[in-house]
């Protein structure tokens, strides 16, 4: 028998980066209660006509996530309609017969909570998942679940040489995975409403959270313990003054600089961090003014990282979608918001990018249910005609499929 002699630092899985393979994914859950996807028939090309569900289960229209685990493979949080329950369900890794997905995975829920009234789903400091809920109530509390990392143990072991008769003594690294496979769930104090996540540049994970008087708060992950809920900051205000907050969104530029957009009536407001993984931020500053209130807005990062903001105006549809995006040559600039779409109806906004780097926006009808895109040329010009993606759709989520699975390999070698 080996003898472990120690435990050292955290490891987590070795990355597969063999594959270019680029593919934007949509996850979503129709109005019979079936969690579908569909990717792109080719990198930068259209969708399928029709969806693929995964599962028999059926599943509630909140709480749906879908991201790309540090090896490339597309990962899927959706609740359960039996039980609220949240399963994660990843790309399986090796041909077992079963199909795209491995078997999910069953997360439960916290103790004494009945369901989450709104989800992350996000890579933390070593790449694994981390999974943020917000419980619903007068009472909101905010519960935190993550991957175990992998770990180094030092393995004694005693081998007899060729040519040898005696054995001698080898030490050796052997990476080994957690007993358990994901923590408990941990509780971050502070009453949130809803939340958002994004990666700082060092990979520690930044939340925005909204407390039910909409004003907008910040808690971020130390690196003293990244694992530890003890050692998160705790939610420190960002400076009211703005108004009543909506929506709030972080995301990450191409200069590393970590950027959080809160909407209020008519206007958008802006902080940018004022240098490259710190906790300190700019003053708000009124990033655009429209003639009627924002009714939703997206962010995503395009082109060279540059990021893009698309704002839908009006409270009745058709509505006006705005965009504005950084400039080039000075990114600490941007366009002026520019009408390029009118939406036929009130809709759920997502930016995602296609291989070329190119952004493809969705919106969802909240009324219909229709679920349509449009893809971006260059800056803030759009394709004329939106496309029909479903027209039963629930919920949505998108991400980035860009590492080819056993299935889709053999597929596309013509040997499934």
């Amino acid at each position: 028998m080996p003898n472990r002699d120690s435990v050292s630092t955290d490891l987590t899985a070795a990355a597969d980066t063999s594959s270019s393979y680029f593919r934007i994914l949509v996850a979503a859950i129709n109005r019979s209660g079936e969690l579908i996807y569909a990717d792109q028939l080719s990198e930068n090309g259209p969708m399928p006509q029709e969806f693929t569900r995964l599962g028999t289960q059926s599943y509630t229209s909140a709480n749906l996530q879908a991201s790309t685990t540090m090896d490339g493979y597309v990962s899927i949080l959706a609740a359960r309609s039996e039980n609220h329950h949240l399963m994660y369900f990843a790309e399986s890794r090796s041909d077992t017969g079963g199909g795209r997905f491995s078997d999910p995975e069953d997360l439960g829920l916290p103790k004494s909570t009945s369901g989450f009234d709104g989800t992350n789903l996000i890579n933390g400091l070593n790449g694994l998942a981390n999974i943020f809920g917000v419980t619903p109530g007068h009472e909101p509390e905010t519960w935190w679940k993550f991957e175990n990392p992998y770990t180094v143990e030092t393995v004694t072991e005693f081998v007899t040489p060729p040519g040898m008769k005696q054995p001698i003594e080898v030490t050796v690294q052997e990476v080994v995975p957690p007993s358990q496979r994901w923590s408990d769930w941990a509780q971050i104090p502070g009453k949130m409403v809803s939340v958002s996540a994004a990666n700082n540049a060092d990979g520690r994970i930044f939340l925005a959270g909204l407390d039910d008087q909409g004003c907008p708060s910040l808690n971020v992950q130390t690196d003293k313990h990244p694992d530890n809920p003890e050692f998160w900051s705790g939610w420190t205000r960002l400076d009211p003054g703005v108004g009543t907050v909506s929506q709030i969104e972080m995301m990450l530029d191409a200069n590393s600089l970590l950027h959080i957009f809160a909407s209020c009536g008519q206007n958008i407001y802006m902080k940018v961090q004022t240098e490259v993984g710190k906790t300190s931020f700019t003053n708000w500053v009124m990033f655009a003014m429209y003639s009627a209130p924002v009714n939703g807005f997206a962010v995503g990062a395009g082109v060279d990282g540059l990021l893009c903001l698309t704002a839908q105006i009006g409270t009745k549809g058709p509505t006006a979608i705005f965009g504005s995006y950084q400039l080039p040559d000075a990114p600490n600039s941007w366009s002026q918001p520019a009408k390029f779409a009118t939406n036929p109806a009130l809709s759920e906004l997502v930016l995602q990018p296609n291989a070329d780097a190119r952004i493809s926006l969705f919106a969802r009808s909240a009324e219909t249910g229709l679920l349509r895109s449009l893809d971006q040329v260059i800056g803030n010009f759009w394709s004329m005609e939106w496309k029909t993606l479903h027209a039963d759709i629930r919920n949505f989520a998108t991400t980035q499929d860009v590492t080819l699975s056993v299935h889709q390999l053999a597929a596309s070698q013509g040997t499934e």
